[in-house]
């Protein structure tokens, strides 16, 4: 095992879900966890429901000056930053000669430029204190093609994190910031219980097209993510890991 004990951990988009369920792994290790998102209420109630080691920050990942301000909020309050989770993250649906161009932008200033910013803000921190470690939330669609589903802009975008990991692991390695992006599968969320109501013929499609049978839990991607952020990982920088239940390679 491995601990996080005495590290500053933020993680991003983490009102719900897995940046949740990253929060609450990634404390229950002994960190102390920023959780940052753009909803207020939601990331307020999610940090009360974790306890005294997660404290709730408002953030705007596609805001610079905003990431930068709350960044060093957060250091001030728990301390030099260790690690951070770029999980901020959307997915509108639809076909691709009739997605509009404002939803391409709002999709790719999020999940793409969100994205950079925040590693870019953190790796600043972390170059002063002599090193940290990133996860890049990417996705099975940032790897593949999934399907029926269609969410070019979503597959886009996590497939440009994706490299952005390699690059950015590369680049910062001889400063001691490793940096990898991790790719989860179907995951059991309240999306997920969307399509699972609205649409279960998808449903049933995305289960039988894992080889395990089964969608995820959330844990299960934060166990991922505290693990390539921990000591127990320093071998590893540039990579994408997929925690998607054999998806990609069936």
């Amino acid at each position: 095992m491995f601990s996080l004990a005495d590290k500053t951990m933020l993680v991003t988009g983490a009102a719900g879900g897995i940046g949740t369920a990253m929060c609450k792994v990634l404390a229950g290790l002994g960190a102390r966890v920023a959780l940052t998102d753009l909803e207020d209420s939601g990331g307020r109630d999610a940090a009360a429901e974790l306890g005294d080691q997660v404290t709730f920050y408002p953030m705007d990942v596609t805001d610079s000056g905003d990431i930068d301000k709350t960044m060093d909020r957060i250091e001030a309050d728990l301390g030099p930053l260790s690690g951070v989770v770029a999980n901020a993250g959307i997915a509108p649906t639809g076909p691709t000669m009739e997605y509009s161009q404002e939803t391409w932008d709002k999709v790719i200033a999020i999940n793409q430029t969100g994205v950079f910013l925040t590693a870019q803000q953190a790796a600043r921190r972390m170059d002063k204190h002599g090193g940290g470690a990133m996860v890049l939330t990417s996705s099975i669609a940032g790897i593949s093609v999934v399907h029926p589903e269609r969410h070019i802009a979503y597959g886009a975008s996590k497939a440009a994190v994706a490299h952005m990991a390699a690059l950015m692991g590369v680049e910062w390695a001889t400063k001691n910031i490793r940096v990898n992006a991790l790719a989860p599968g179907y995951v059991d969320t309240s999306i997920l219980d969307g399509v699972k109501k609205d649409d279960p013929e998808m449903f049933e499609e995305w289960v039988a097209a894992m080889p395990i049978k089964r969608v995820l839990c959330p844990e299960e991607i934060a166990n991922v993510a505290a693990f390539l952020l921990s000591d127990a990982a320093s071998a590893i920088t540039g990579a994408t890991i997929a925690a998607d239940g054999g998806y990609s390679k069936a």
